[in-house]
């Protein structure tokens, strides 16, 4: 606890640096909370609307201070003036810099994702070690097992490859998209390092670890080199200590003088500051960011295989057409328009569909309490067939194996859901 204590006073002083433009509240204090990890808890009251951290742009890890740094190196790379706004630190020359940095041309980099380039140059830098720029941010980053209840890490042992399985099919889903995304990174990565026979430095599991670091810790930032929406992000230190929440608590903005942080609601001493890293349930944030919430609004109970088994060729050809194909939903509040509308289609000559008034209308957003008694008769079935499931995993939730007990809450949870709603459907 003492180093860590350590490390987070020497990211400070780095980050405060008299010549640094970065600024911390005096309010703020980063320690361990009692779910485990660290957070930044006032330690005196702290006014809504107040500016709290301001971290320079030369502070930030993302695409531009990246390729900024790495060509400083080159002499042969002119960098085009959307890079002329962040300085460069001279710092020792290593067996990095002068195989691999000195060569890398702008060309080679700028073909990287945002992900593919922050996630190597962790592992990069943090062979560099005292000779890294970065060294006190590299230092506070979460170590490898932090990620082990992402399901991206339980393919990495027997036991919890056997688990994967069991996960909620749409938690399955997501972890699979992030697999393979994952794979792709390490793939382009590592064909990348092998051109300047530099291979041997990237093991997957090092990888792994940034590529989580990455993903666990970045925060929106629009970047004149992004290729998608997935590009737009940046690393900040001190501020990815702050924790997520489900409701806001904090607002961030970004200008030409830095990253900045200003509360939205009052703090007093010992309480914990948060962000909402997004609309996010906890099959998302299991899956992304290796953690869930014990109580999480976002949660839903994804309905569309079951739906879509239902449906004949031309009802899903409407369906497609209107728009209205999959993603059928249900949340501890509501049930998705989406999915009242394939439940209402269910109820209509499959060849009179799209001369159907009263599907027309219910498509335009006019009354549907037509299809009230029918959609709440076919959601009672689908639901009753989803507990049964469900009910088998989610008493995994009392296992001592946190593994286990991760699947079943994300099994309850969805058992929660449905059971509201169909306590709903009786009371109706």
């Amino acid at each position: 606890m003492a180093d860590d204590a350590q490390k987070v006073e020497s990211l400070t002083k780095w980050l405060l640096d008299s010549n640094s433009k970065c600024q911390i509240s005096t309010s703020l204090h980063v320690k361990e909370t009692n779910y485990g990890g660290k957070g930044i808890f006032a330690i005196s009251d702290v006014k809504p609307y107040q500016q709290i951290m301001k971290i320079s742009h030369n502070h930030l890890i993302n695409f531009t201070t990246i390729v900024s740094h790495i060509s400083s190196f080159n002499s042969a790379v002119h960098l085009p003036t959307s890079y002329k706004h962040i300085k460069v630190s001279e710092t020792k020359s290593d067996r990095i810099t002068q195989d691999l940095y000195s060569k890398l041309t702008l060309d080679q980099l700028l073909q990287l994702s945002s992900f593919q380039i922050v996630s190597m140059y962790l592992v990069l830098e943090s062979i560099r070690g005292e000779n890294s720029y970065w060294k006190h941010f590299l230092n506070t980053l979460p170590v490898i097992d932090d990620f082990k209840l992402s399901p991206l890490f339980w393919r990495l042992n027997e036991h919890t490859t056997k688990l994967y399985n069991k996960l909620p099919p749409t938690t399955k889903a997501h972890a699979d998209k992030i697999s393979q995304k994952f794979d792709l990174d390490y793939s382009i990565v590592k064909d990348l390092l092998t051109k300047y026979n530099l291979q041997e430095l990237l093991t997957k599991k090092f990888f792994l670890w940034a590529w989580m670091s990455t993903n666990s810790r970045c925060l929106y930032m629009e970047i004149p080199q992004g290729k998608d929406r997935d590009d737009n992000f940046t690393m900040a230190p001190y501020v990815d200590f702050i924790n997520h929440s489900s409701s806001d608590h904090c607002s961030l903005k970004i200008d030409r003088n830095g990253f900045f942080v200003s509360t939205t609601s009052k703090y007093v001493e010992g309480d914990e500051l948060y962000l909402c890293y997004g609309p996010h349930s906890n099959d998302f944030l299991l899956c992304e960011y290796a953690f869930i919430l014990p109580k999480n609004d976002w949660n839903d109970v994804d309905l569309t295989d079951s739906i879509l088994k239902l449906f004949d060729e031309k009802q899903k050809e409407f369906l497609r057409e209107k728009g209205y194909f999959g993603e059928y939903t249900i949340n501890k509040d509501s049930v998705s328009f989406r999915t009242e509308v394939a439940l209402a289609i269910l109820e209509e000559n499959v060849n009179d569909l799209y001369t159907n008034r009263r599907i027309n209308a219910l498509l335009n957003g006019y009354e549907s309490s037509f299809y009230n008694k029918s959609i709440n008769r076919r959601l009672k079935t689908l639901l009753n067939g989803l507990i049964d499931k469900f009910e088998e995993y989610a008493s995994l939730e009392e296992s001592d194996d946190i593994y286990e007990k991760i699947i079943g809450q994300l099994y309850r949870e969805k058992c929660e859901i449905m059971e509201y709603h169909l306590q709903k459907i009786d009371n109706y």
